[in-house]
């Protein structure tokens, strides 16, 4: 199989991984063959076992978090990238920020820094099946990034406003503030509940600021 029969076969592919290789005549030679397409750019590795052809019809056609997706599974997309997305916080994320079930990993490649951070399988949920780019990806709620974030970095917030100021929180008008105290639940923490509480005073605060 030369390289422009492996375009032919995998048209239709978004990610060549060790599945789709078993698909073919002789996944052996295939295999074999890797190394050396890699040497000649001719595919993208996204991490080990898992290839993006390196064309441009290939290329334009993947989304960078259907990638961050497929490459650590479980996995859905939080934190910091999804708060920023939500512009509850200014500043610009570039690198994709996922929750996981599995240890705490990093992977960077030509699309990008992907980071992944474990929480407790009991707190593994709070995301949708959004459509981006005609792909299918796993992404937070609002409310669920919210929560994620602050339960990670929860060792670092002093329980005042000085937290929220720090992190420039905004726009938490468009928080479902019932589901997340429904969510909050599930965590059971009790610091986290007070800084919940907090962010909430500082919520009325800021509106009140503003009229």
């Amino acid at each position: 199989m030369n390289f422009k029969e492996v375009k032919d076969k995998f048209k239709d592919y978004l990610i060549i991984d060790n599945q789709s290789i078993n698909l073919t005549q002789n996944p052996s030679y295939f295999r074999r063959q890797i190394s050396e397409w890699k040497k000649k750019d001719w595919l993208i590795e996204l991490r080990r076992g898992m290839y993006v052809i390196n064309d441009l019809y290939f290329k334009e056609k993947i989304s960078h978090l259907y990638i961050a997706n497929k490459i650590y599974t479980p996995s859905y997309i939080s934190l910091e990238y999804a708060l920023y997305e939500y512009e509850i916080i200014p500043e610009t994320v570039k690198v994709v920020t996922s929750i996981t079930t599995r240890k705490t990993a990093r992977f960077k490649n030509k699309f990008g820094q992907f980071n992944y951070t474990k929480i407790k399988n009991e707190l593994f949920f709070g995301y949708n099946l959004i459509n981006h780019q005609g792909q299918n990806i796993f992404y937070a709620i609002r409310e669920k990034a919210i929560l994620d974030f602050i339960y990670i970095n929860l060792s670092s917030f002093k329980e005042t406003e000085e937290d929220f100021h720090h992190y420039r929180f905004q726009n938490l008008e468009s928080i479902s503030w019932k589901k997340l105290e429904v969510y909050l639940k599930k965590f059971k923490s009790n610091k986290l509940k007070r800084v919940i509480k907090l962010l909430k005073e500082y919520h009325k605060k800021e509106k009140y600021r503003n009229l």
